[in-house]
């Protein structure tokens, strides 16, 4: 490939969209504020463009006219009448337009220019980088990540109405009735959850925490079956970096099945359970759950293969990572630091593509009796996990911690689920039953029901 071929073309520019913006500010002065959001200085190609504009600019701040008079005026002010073209320029400029209800087009088309001079100018330092041995490729391919964000990055749009913005939420609400629904996400598939915490919603990033052998990859899994099973046209990403995608397929048609993990991978299943492992299997080929199983995963490349899976896939609605300490971020001064990085990413994941987003959570210290249950402060690495994440969830088991119920050991068959922080519910615990051969959960009988009694009266 000839690079030069490319940079020796004029770039990409619109010089009559260009003119004719400005000889629209001139011309109506109302318009201004139209595009002043939108446009900056950069955004012209032509210099003498950008000099005017900026000579407009002043003017609006300081709330004085914008016309052919005023405009040489403060480019003779700024030494820069020459550099703008000249008197005669800015008197053609000002006769150019005789209207400003095409501001908004001219607009449109200088910021399409400018994305695609910064996409050639972002192509030309890629290349350089990926020949020069300095530049690790994972680095360079980060840079290009965020800079391709920033560039597709959408405007920021005008403020709204508090009536507008009132008429939008009627509307959902309305919606939201006749489809007499309880929960605004994606049901779990554990009903009293659900009702806690609406469900999994898109554009939000909810942690699942626990120490090893809690149950916390087990749940993930069948949060992410359920999620598909009972909700019409979604589609789930696994990305998990400690199991390979064989085992997480074992451990999925263990759940699915209720049949014992273990027989299964040394292949001792009895007839009955072989029966309920076909029809398991026939009902998850069928799933549309994605895998991504890489043991090494930088944030920013689980962040590119997610919006590539959302362009292939529309109805993606729900990522899981587990977990999120195994993910590699920006290089920084501290652990602390670079686990902040990976869970701002995984925050900014959520919102930007609008899917849920749950992120597996190790925690900082051993859960050592009945009353050491996992708080916030036991988010392991970074303090900014608790900041970023819109939901925290604790899973603790206190059969395996040491918990007495009335002098007697707790059953080590329940777990606690304990909603730490929730943006659209209460904090609260609810038992769930696990069923650690099959790596099962199921919400207690009694918690189906709207008699539910909070975990602090059931204690009390």
């Amino acid at each position: 490939m000839n690079q030069d071929r490319y940079l020796e073309r004029m770039p990409p520019q619109d010089q009559d969209a260009e003119r004719s913006l400005l000889g629209s500010v001139m011309w109506d002065n109302r318009t201004f504020d139209r595009v002043a959001a939108k446009i900056s200085p950069e955004h012209f190609y032509f210099k003498a463009h950008r000099v005017i504009w900026e000579a407009c600019t002043r003017l609006y701040e300081a709330n004085e006219p914008m016309d052919q008079i005023t405009v040489v005026d403060e480019l003779r002010k700024k030494a820069q009448l020459d550099e703008a073209g000249g008197v005669v320029f800015l008197a053609d400029l000002a006769a150019l337009t005789a209207t400003g209800a095409n501001i908004r087009t001219y607009a449109d088309i200088l910021i399409e220019m400018h994305h695609r001079r910064k996409l050639i100018e972002l192509s030309s330092v890629m290349c350089d980088r990926a020949y020069d041995e300095r530049y690790a490729p994972l680095a360079t391919q980060g840079g290009v990540e965020r800079a391709l964000e920033q560039i597709s990055q959408k405007e920021d749009g005008d403020p709204v109405t508090l009536g507008d913005s009132l008429s939008g939420v009627l509307r959902v609400y309305d919606e939201r009735k006749a489809a007499g629904r309880d929960v605004i996400g994606y049901r779990t598939g554990f009903p009293t959850l659900d009702r806690l915490t609406l469900g999994l919603i898109p554009s939000e990033y909810s942690l699942l925490a626990a120490r090893p052998s809690e149950g916390k990859s087990a749940l993930a899994l069948q949060l992410a079956r359920q999620v598909v099973e009972l909700n019409d046209d979604v589609e789930v990403v696994i990305f998990s970096l400690e199991m390979p995608d064989q085992v997480v397929t074992q451990r999925l048609l263990s759940n699915k099945a209720r049949i014992p993990f273990g027989l299964l991978r040394v292949g001792r299943l009895t007839e009955g359970d072989e029966t309920r492992l076909s029809n398991a299997s026939s009902d998850l080929a069928k799933a549309p759950i994605y895998l991504d199983c890489s043991p090494t995963l930088h944030v920013i490349e689980l962040r590119g293969k997610v919006r590539r899976l959302k362009r292939k896939a529309p109805a993606l609605g729900l990522v899981i990572v587990d977990y999120l300490q195994l993910l590699t971020g920006d290089t920084t001064e501290s652990r602390n630091q670079e686990v902040g990085s990976i869970s701002r990413h995984l925050k900014a994941l959520a919102t930007e593509l609008k899917v849920a987003v749950l992120a597996v959570s190790q925690l900082s210290r051993p859960v050592g009796g009945s009353k050491d249950r996992p708080t916030l402060s036991s988010l392991r690495d970074s303090g900014s996990l608790e900041q970023d994440a819109d939901n925290v969830f604790f899973l603790y088991n206190p059969g395996r911690n040491g918990a007495k119920v009335n002098g007697a050991p707790a059953p080590d068959n329940e777990i606690d689920f304990i909603i730490a922080k929730a943006r659209n519910g209460p904090i609260e615990t609810v038992t769930l039953n696990w069923q650690k051969d099959s790596m099962t959960f199921a919400e207690q009988s009694d918690r189906y029901d709207d008699e539910y009694i909070p975990y602090d009266a059931r204690n009390a």
